[in-house]
């Protein structure tokens, strides 16, 4: 009975603690799209394992973390992209990646489109 009990509350605070770094994680990406977000470097911010990261990731989101971080930069690319005379360089800085040529591959990739083509 005690064990039973001692076992479900570990398992609440588990689940709880998953939460938590989940949603520390989602703001810092957020945040800071403009930087270096490698599994690596997000699991040392928050004091746990690249795989454990992941994991975790998937299970309380449901969707994985690179998916989570590509998803966040493309709707920030397209926030962008309704502004007029916005280069696509600027737009590559702001959301992480190196080029003009990676983010318009990345958002060609990610929506099948082209900035040409966006209505925009």
């Amino acid at each position: 009975m005690v064990y039973g009990s001692i076992l479900q509350f570990l398992s609440v605070k588990r689940i709880s603690k998953n939460r938590e770094l989940s949603e520390v994680i989602c703001r810092y990406i957020q945040s800071h799209l403009n930087e270096d977000l490698t599994h690596e470097k997000l699991s040392t911010m928050v004091h746990v394992s690249a795989s454990h990261l992941r994991k975790m990731f998937k299970e309380e989101t449901g969707q994985t973390l690179k998916d989570f971080i590509l998803e966040v930069r493309m709707k920030t690319a397209m926030d962008l992209l309704k502004i007029p005379d916005i280069k696509v360089a600027d737009i590559a800085e702001q959301v992480g990646y190196l080029s003009s040529q990676d983010v318009a591959r990345a958002f060609r990739q990610a929506t099948g489109l082209t900035r040409g083509n966006t209505g925009i």
